[in-house]
């Protein structure tokens, strides 16, 4: 699901195979599942209707399987005689003898002969000393809790887990004396705890503030220094960087732990603080497998704050990258675990976590529940800082405004607004800020739903000359897209249709270059503005494409329905109704009928009655 881009509730395993095969359904290609441990734990994604299945995995006892599994074996001795002489051992006669000696002692696995051979090259050890010295290896309390590990399930077919630790303990004891070693170690140790299937070089080259040399070249010889020992796998094409899961098992328990706190600032610093978020979207999807990883790996007693940190980084990736589901899901475990740090108490965490839960439960589409939590979150922060001016109260007050906007209590919404906007005023002491310019935009918002759509443009204007102001060198932003599409849809509302639609074009632009190639809300909400101005213009038929390019999209992003969906649905039902073109409607209904029959349902309303189109166009 992850790769596919698509959010499951794990919990929920029967729905979350149900959204995996809805959306698999009509792909031909090839499925593999990896390390699968029976028939069982897959039968529900089987039979698929297209393509073909690949299955890999270490249970090969009988039964478990309805086929002939086809047995993998390790490498045989002259295949793994044949791997030794690409390292430039084993040349002799008397050298393979030796080596078959050792062979019949260690695991034939790819990963373990690897590193076996270039340490006996680059040693200069016999395979006799090498097999006497690890026969008479005795290993410490922390390496012993990892040799019992990888005799256990999934990890059992090892089969030689104390000779492949000492391998592996032998090639980073080598590493560590290497020029640039003690770097590669502490670059291999925070592998570990990542993705293993392609971690970005791009940043894995930011990590080291201290590396200033061109083209970065510490960090690129520690990394060439980690492929010669055969500790990952650098693909210069892709430009990722991948390391075997055993690997970071092994890593994890033989070497001393990085500072997990630095590797999650790693993740944040690389994508941008807040006001930079929207921009780096693609930079927060792909480190995101990442981030999911390390919180596996810090949700246990032992990282308590580093993993109550991470679950704000994970649950604003998931919203740059519109996994508004799993993003609800990422707040809701911060919120808990704020709440277990600090029982029956305010505290500011717990507030920020409540509120962040309700942005998350708003990106949703969920306005009543967004709403409670950031009620909550209001109450404790007037509680925590009372009868004083604090911006983290003009948060909550602007917070809760957009919430109650979204429910259609505008009037108590620009309440609301006009009470944060005033508040930040007096914080900033008139000084230009972002807090106020979104401030003035958000009274903006209110009194154009109060149908004030004059007054609401000048509240606009002067939102964007105050954060024009400051940052006057930065031409597109994701802030400065909204401004002018809420200022195009005051002019449509004031009938001004030629001067709105010419407003959605110029923040349509912008957002294309802030977003190029990539479904968001503000692009769908920009569309759909587009729509309404076409539509006051008398342009139907390019208003309905408009409306269902929005309601695609929209159907993309949020997978579920919403008030949103519902209104560009319906929208586009009006429109199309009304001009009466067949030929454009069953255009359309090919577009956005999969769609909605994907994630609204068959029997859905909105579904039914885009299916009727026909009999009514």
């Amino acid at each position: 699901a992850d790769g596919l881009g698509i959010y499951v509730d794990k919990k929920d395993l029967q729905q979350a195979v149900q959204t995996i095969r809805t959306y698999l359904k009509d792909q031909h290609c090839l499925y593999v599942f990896d390390d699968a441990p029976d028939i069982e734990a897959i039968q529900a994604f089987l039979p698929l209707v297209k393509g073909h299945v690949l299955i890999t995995s270490r249970n090969s006892s009988v039964g478990a399987w309805p086929t002939e599994p086809q047995l993998m074996d390790p490498f045989s001795e002259q295949e793994a005689l044949a791997l030794a002489q690409e390292f430039g051992y084993g040349q002799s006669k008397q050298e393979q003898e030796a080596l078959k000696i050792l062979l019949a002692k260690v695991p034939r696995y790819p990963l373990t002969l690897v590193q076996l051979f270039s340490t006996l090259e680059d040693e200069g050890y016999t395979p006799a000393t090498f097999l006497t010295a690890m026969e008479h290896y005795a290993a410490t309390a922390q390496e012993q809790a990892l040799i019992s590990l990888l005799t256990e399930p999934p990890h059992a077919w090892v089969g030689y887990a104390q000779s492949m630790v000492y391998v592996l303990k032998t090639s980073l004891e080598r590493l560590a004396k290497e020029p640039h070693g003690v770097k590669a170690l502490q670059l291999l140790s925070q592998l570990a705890y990542l993705d293993p299937k392609g971690i970005p070089l791009e940043w894995l080259l930011t990590w080291d503030r201290e590396d200033t040399t061109p083209l970065k070249r510490k960090t690129r010889s520690a990394l060439s220094l980690l492929e010669k020992y055969s500790l990952i796998q650098w693909d210069r094409t892709d430009q990722q960087v991948y390391i075997h899961a055993e690997t970071q098992l092994m890593v994890r328990h033989l070497h001393p732990q990085p500072s997990l706190t630095t590797l999650i600032h790693r993740l944040v610093d690389y994508v941008g603080d807040e006001e930079k978020a929207s921009q780096n979207a693609a930079q927060w999807s792909s480190l995101l497998p990442h981030g999911r990883v390390l919180f596996e790996r810090l949700a246990t007693p032992q990282y308590p704050k580093e993993a109550y940190v991470l679950t704000k980084y994970l649950a604003k990736a998931c919203s740059a990258g519109c996994l508004f589901k799993e993003g609800v899901n990422w707040a809701e475990k911060r919120l808990r675990m704020a709440q277990q740090r600090y029982p029956d108490q305010d505290h500011p965490d717990i507030a920020i976590s409540l509120n962040n839960l309700g942005y998350r439960l708003g990106e949703l589409g969920s306005h009543q529940e967004a709403l409670a939590y950031k009620k909550q979150a209001l109450v404790m922060r007037q509680r925590l800082y009372p009868d004083q001016d604090h911006p983290y109260i003009a948060i909550s007050l602007n917070s809760l405004g957009l919430s109650l906007g979204e429910v259609c209590s505008h009037r108590e919404a620009l309440g609301y607004h006009k009470q944060a906007l005033a508040m930040k005023q007096r914080l900033y002491q008139d000084r230009d800020h972002p807090g106020i310019a979104r401030s003035l935009n958000n009274v903006g918002l209110s009194l154009g739903e109060l149908g004030s759509h004059q007054e609401a443009l000048k509240y606009y204007k002067e939102a964007l000359a105050v954060w024009q102001r400051l940052y006057s060198a930065q031409q597109d932003h994701p802030f400065t897209a909204r401004l002018v599409h809420n200022m195009g849809r005051a002019l449509s509302r004031s009938d001004d249709y030629q001067g709105g639609l010419a407003h959605h074009q110029e923040a349509l632009a912008m957002q294309k270059r802030l977003y190029p190639d990539q479904d968001h809300p503000h692009v769908v909400e920009t569309l759909h503005s587009m729509g309404e101005a076409l539509e006051g213009l008398g342009k139907f038929t390019q208003a309905a494409t408009h409306y269902q390019q929005a309601l695609c999209m929209a159907l993309r992003i949020f997978k579920q329905e919403n008030p949103q969906i519902t209104q560009y649905a319906q929208n586009l039902i009006n429109t199309l109704s009304q001009i009466n073109n067949p030929v454009l409607t069953q255009q359309i209904k090919a577009e956005v009928m999969p769609l909605c029959q994907q994630w609204l349902g068959q029997d859905h309303t909105l579904t039914q009655q885009l299916a009727n189109l026909s009999n009514t166009s």
